[in-house]
């Protein structure tokens, strides 16, 4: 196991904590922004540091580097952006400031102390020698499951916004089985397109890459982001090596960017059309989208982006109301845990998932701490606060390291060499996103074990060469 980073296991951690103690005693506006500011920009050097610099991936500073970046930026963003006309943040999205303050001390808490123990206690995952083995297995399962996604498609299986589901909200197997192979078999296809040898190869593994991409534009923006930093994270897997000086990473930063807001644009004429209607196909929203697209101006279109990226970075809201509640009232008590766990359960083996299946973390909310939540940002700090007030938003992403480093420790060991890379691509995809419930985290695990047997038995399958006379 290698020595701990100095930067990683003192500096940062240290500067966290520092700016957290300053953050409780003195919760105000200003001091949230410095507090967003400084977990925000740490957590944005350990992105490129991980992304860039092929830096080592622990679980447990990758939580922590999220955390930072997702409500840290998140809030810097709205700070900076929103028209607020003299008022503090709070006051704009009709919360304390100083509970704001003090919920954004608790996330610098928190990642200082996934940062300081994964540099003490978890080695790096696969280690930086591994590579991805490429062979004929592998192209194969990358045109299967181009060709798969397409099918989903054009049966409906698949469609805007994501899964189809039945009007009891559930996924059949092999709808769950699709959308967890999604984001790992675009990333798996993007380092394997770096990597090809011979010509032919490279040009099927990139066109299967460009229709895993355009698939990916009806699912979200987040997801398809989400996405693409997976396969950015994967080419570090590969045989060569991409090294771009700084001018070269500028160049890809901007590119990224661009990608991004085309899609943007994209995504919103396809949910303009009829909002998230699974009644509508996927051809017709297609077509009722390009009509739209005359209708309307590029400044407008801009406009309502503008908002939505102003407004929706903001996630801290739900976080700090439920960490005010609990240090005045009796939180959940590990109620919403033993919830996400049944929702795990599959239906064919506990008749009594459709109980539950509805049942969100904020109902608990609105049921234990008197609230009157639909829908928010929910994520690992949110279920501990739920439950246990701070000593669960502490204590609650230390627990998920722990589980998801021991489900990559043991299944990954246990697999072909093929399998192993989707694994692990599948826990970074979902690790990029902090809006998830603690049962995505549960059921992405459970889809992996299952997948991990089918892919185990496709990669044992003997191969037969032909020798020639």
């Amino acid at each position: 196991m290698p020595a701990p980073r100095a930067l990683y296991f003192i500096y940062f951690p240290l500067l966290l904590l520092y700016t957290a103690l300053a953050a409780w005693v003195l919760p105000t506006d200003r001091m949230l922004i410095i507090a967003s500011l400084t977990g925000g920009l740490i957590g944005a050097y350990t992105l490129w540091d991980l992304l860039v610099n092929t830096a080592p991936f622990r679980v447990t500073n990758f939580l922590g580097m999220m955390l930072l970046v997702g409500y840290g930026l998140g809030a810097v963003n709205s700070w900076f952006t929103i028209d607020r006309a003299g008022i503090t943040l709070g006051e704009f999205f009709n919360r304390d400031p100083a509970a704001l303050t003090r919920a954004m001390a608790v996330i610098l808490t928190s990642s200082a102390v996934l940062y300081c123990v994964g540099e003490v206690f978890e080695k790096p995952v696969l280690g930086e020698d591994f590579r991805i083995v490429i062979d004929g297995r592998s192209y194969f399962l990358i045109v299967a499951g181009t060709a798969w996604i397409i099918l989903a498609y054009i049966t409906g299986r698949l469609t805007f916004g994501g899964v189809a589901s039945d009007v009891s909200q559930r996924y059949d197997p092999i709808s769950a089985l699709l959308f967890w192979i999604i984001t790992p078999l675009f990333a798996y296809t993007m380092c394997v397109a770096f990597n090809s040898g011979s010509r032919i190869q490279k040009v099927v593994t990139l066109v299967c890459m460009l229709i895993q991409f355009a698939a990916l534009i009806p699912l979200g923006r987040r997801f398809l982001t989400f996405s693409v930093l997976t396969g950015i994270f994967a080419l570090r897997m590969g045989r060569r090596k991409v090294r771009l000086n700084f001018a070269g990473k500028v160049i890809v930063v901007a590119i990224f960017i661009g990608i991004f807001s085309f899609t943007s644009i994209l995504f919103y004429y396809l949910r303009s059309v009829n909002g998230s209607n699974a009644q509508v196909s996927f051809v017709e929203r297609v077509q009722l989208a390009m009509e739209l697209k005359e209708s309307r101006n590029s400044s407008e279109v801009l406009s309502v982006l503008q908002y939505n990226v102003e407004r929706r970075t903001f996630i801290l809201g739900y976080l700090s109301d439920l960490l005010d509640a609990t240090g005045k009232q009796h939180p959940a008590m590990g109620h919403d845990f033993m919830l996400q766990i049944k929702r795990v359960i599959p239906s064919t083996i506990w008749s009594g998932k459709d109980e539950v299946i509805g049942v969100l973390e904020e109902s608990l909310a609105n049921y234990y701490l008197g609230f009157s939540y639909i829908d928010e940002a929910n994520s690992i700090l949110t279920a501990g606060a739920l439950d246990f007030g701070v000593i669960g938003a502490l204590l609650y992403p230390l627990l998920l390291c722990l589980v998801l480093r021991s489900y990559l420790e043991i299944v990954g060991n246990a697999v072909p060499r093929l399998v192993a890379p989707i694994l692990v691509l599948a826990i970074v995809g979902l690790l990029f996103e902090v809006e998830n419930e603690l049962s995505i985290y549960f059921l992405n695990m459970r889809d992996g074990l299952a997948f991990a047997v089918l892919l185990s038995v496709y990669a044992s399958i003997p191969r037969f060469r032909v020798r020639r006379a």
